[in-house]
């Protein structure tokens, strides 16, 4: 129960006071999403990496145990999808709404707040890996072609090279101006609350309507994904904090960057839609065990 008050009920409370916004005012989401790609969540993956005491050893670690669930899950979706008689567009989004967790808007929110700054670190790392996975991997997985367009879409990633600068500076041990340090503290902070803000407001303008085969590609992201990640953890060799960070980022629901990359190269735009915003609302009922289930 303690979990849920201190590190569900948070995220719940701003998810639905965007939900709520979004039902009374209209927003532009796309120049929302675009300020927050472009400009909060580069601030924020400077700020983390730049004061981060995460080894790249570490780091490497939790790459590749991402990249190894993520591997785990493809061959489960793709097999789920043939045993269920899905159609090629069904099978493409059943693996793009299995394998894109909400590692940004949900996962950076759980690591922080069960975990604290130690784990927003870890999961900012999480967050890289599942931006490359997204736009890097995601046109070839989902379309069978396109990973050179992936590639260059993350390579334009502001977050990656912000990353990559913080990183920089604190191997160099280049101390920041007073001024300059405060402004990235100030952006960095607002980066998790506009990111729930946004999920909350992007159910507010989704319609539920579900079908069984939703619930196959629910219990895929929610129950088979923070498994495989807790198989991966463990056989990478990660360590006790970073293994419940990765579990805790992919025991959560479908991004909507799985929508976005369904609709680009190919699948069921609409069953990806309906997948995010059913996993956004199941979640709150899995988080909390998934906590439990790690001692948090």
């Amino acid at each position: 129960m303690t979990a849920v008050f201190n590190v569900v009920l948070p995220v719940a409370l701003i998810v639905l006071i965007g939900y709520i916004a979004g039902r009374k005012i209209s927003f532009d989401l796309g120049s929302l999403s675009k300020l927050s790609l472009y400009v909060l969540a580069p601030a924020l993956s400077f700020n983390s990496m730049y004061k981060a005491q995460l080894g790249a050893g570490d780091a490497i670690r939790i790459f590749l145990a991402f990249g190894l669930s993520t591997a785990f899950l493809i061959v489960i979706a793709r097999g789920i999808g043939t045993v269920t008689g899905q159609n090629d567009a069904g099978k493409r989004s059943l693996i793009a709404t299995t394998i894109f967790p909400n590692v940004g808007n949900f996962g950076l929110s759980l690591s922080l707040f069960a975990l604290g700054e130690a784990g927003l670190e870890r999961g900012m790392v999480t967050y890289a890996a599942g931006a490359l996975l997204t736009f890097g991997l995601g046109p070839a997985l989902v379309s069978g072609q396109g990973l050179r367009r992936g590639f260059v879409t993350t390579v334009r990633l502001p977050m990656i090279w912000a990353m990559v600068a913080g990183v920089a500076f604190r191997a160099a041990g280049i101390d920041l101006p007073k001024g300059v340090g405060s402004s990235v503290d100030l952006l960095a902070g607002a980066t998790i609350p506009l990111l729930l803000i946004l999920l909350g407001l992007q159910i507010s303008q989704s319609r539920i309507t579900v079908e069984r085969s939703d619930w196959i590609a629910t219990t895929l992201r929610l129950g088979v994904g923070p498994i495989a990640a807790y198989v991966a953890g463990r056989i990478v060799g990660l360590d006790p904090l970073a293994l419940k960070v990765l579990v805790l980022q992919c025991c959560t629901p479908t991004a909507v960057n799985a929508l976005l990359v369904t609709a680009e190269f190919g699948g069921d735009a609409r069953k990806a839609a309906r997948i995010v915003v059913l996993t956004s609302l199941v979640s709150l009922a899995t988080v909390p065990i998934v906590l439990w289930l790690l001692g948090i």
